[in-house]
C-alpha cells in the first residue's frame, strides 16, 4: 500500500479510503512507545507518581510556592523509597 506522499494526487482522488487507512494503521501512540533505559521510570511507576501529584496539588490552599513545595517534597520522598 502506497502512502499519499508516494501517490499522485490523481491517485488519490481515485481511492482516497486506501490511502486514509494506510496513514491510520501506521500510527503508533507514545504513550505505547514509553522510553526505557537509565534515567527513565516505568509506566506503573509514571502512574503512581501522578496520582500523587494530583493529591497534593487537589487543595488550591496556600500560596503557590508553598503548594510547589509540597510536590517537591512528595516527588522526591517517592522516588527516594523507589530506589
Amino acid at each position: 500500500m502506497k502512502y499519499p506522499f508516494e501517490a499522485s494526487y490523481r491517485d488519490i482522488l481515485a481511492d482516497p479510503d486506501a490511502f486514509v487507512t494506510a496513514v491510520f494503521s501506521s500510527l503508533a501512540s507514545e504513550l505505547l512507545v514509553l522510553p526505557k533505559g537509565n534515567g527513565f521510570i516505568e509506566y506503573q511507576q509514571f502512574e503512581v507518581d501522578c496520582a500523587a501529584l494530583g493529591e497534593v496539588t487537589a487543595d488550591h490552599f496556600g500560596s503557590a510556592s508553598h503548594r510547589g513545595q509540597r510536590v517537591g517534597r512528595s516527588a522526591s520522598e517517592r522516588y527516594n523509597a523507589s530506589r
